[in-house]
């Protein structure tokens, strides 16, 4: 009996356990790159994105991906989607915006700076999803 409480109070605790804090993945935006430009995320693993625009101009994050997401933002910063139905995040120059969310789903996504122009000047990325 003692054996079957202390094994039943060992599984409570261990349901108990916080879940674990996110990744945190500094990117700096600048004309005309992120940097890093690959982001490596595990499926179910919280991330908070920590974008700090150093460019002179606002640039955005935007994807496909982000939009599938359940996001919270911090930070001067500020979502809408653009006409082909991707999320954005705006950042005015010299500010900072924190993105948080459970990657799911699990591949290869594309990203890019939404404003006319950039991704064509190489401001593009891809999030790397994979399994835990």
């Amino acid at each position: 009996m003692r054996l079957a409480v202390t094994a039943w109070c060992l599984l409570l605790l261990v349901g108990a356990a916080p879940p674990p804090a996110p990744l945190i993945v500094q990117v700096t935006v600048t004309e005309f790159a992120f940097t890093p430009n690959v982001l490596a995320l595990t499926e179910g693993r919280p991330v908070t994105l920590v974008l700090k625009n150093t460019g002179q101009i606002e640039h955005t994050m935007a994807s496909a991906y982000l939009a599938s997401q359940r996001l919270t933002l911090k930070g001067e910063s500020r979502e809408g989607e653009t006409d082909s139905k991707w999320k954005f995040v705006g950042i005015d120059p010299r500010e900072t915006a924190e993105i948080t969310f459970t990657p799911q789903g699990r591949g290869r996504f594309p990203f890019q700076c939404s404003i006319e122009g950039h991704a064509e000047a190489g401001m593009t990325g891809t999030f790397v999803v994979s399994p835990p």
